[in-house]
């Protein structure tokens, strides 16, 4: 590391299960030429809360392996961590969230999806593939009726207070 004003932040993954960030996640230090300095950061502790569990089949009522589950809560920040979890050989896929609150949960697999669950962690959910994937198809328009060239469009789900 260079001499000098250094900036050092804690960057990656989640912290382990039962363990938060840090508040100062960031901090500014000096560093002197030719010195080695060592920084700690301590994990608080925060409730284990407990896992949201899943177990997929499909039509016939057998469990399906590798369906991929999906994860949204109400805030975007709350869905992102949760891709990539694939259910195991008995069909079944754990979700560890970091908070008490209100998600939806589906499954897919080979272009077949579960209906949506609402569902709060320490739940478990049976689900099975059922639904094909659809198509949602529009224009944005201006006032007058003419095409707005060039709009961004974004579509959200949103849980709303239940």
């Amino acid at each position: 590391m260079p001499a000098g004003e250094q900036y050092l932040y804690l960057q990656g993954g989640d912290p382990p299960v039962g363990y938060g960030m840090p508040k100062d996640e960031a901090r500014t230090l000096t560093v002197r030429s030719g010195q080695t300095q060592t920084e700690d950061f301590t994990l608080p502790r925060v409730p284990i809360i407990p896992p949201i569990t899943v177990t997929v089949l499909d039509g016939d009522g057998q469990p399906v392996v590798g369906a991929i589950l999906r994860v949204e809560g109400k805030n975007p920040e709350d869905s992102y961590r949760f891709r990539g979890i694939e259910t195991d050989a008995q069909g079944r896929g754990t979700i560890r969230v970091r908070k008490q609150a209100l998600y939806t949960v589906y499954a897919e697999h080979e272009g077949l999806y579960t209906p949506q669950v609402a569902t709060t962690p320490g739940q478990a959910h049976t689900l099975r593939l059922t639904e094909r994937a659809g198509a949602l198809v529009g224009q944005a328009l201006h006032a007058d009726g003419t095409p707005l060239v060039g709009a961004r469009v974004q579509l959200f789900q949103c849980l709303g207070d239940q």
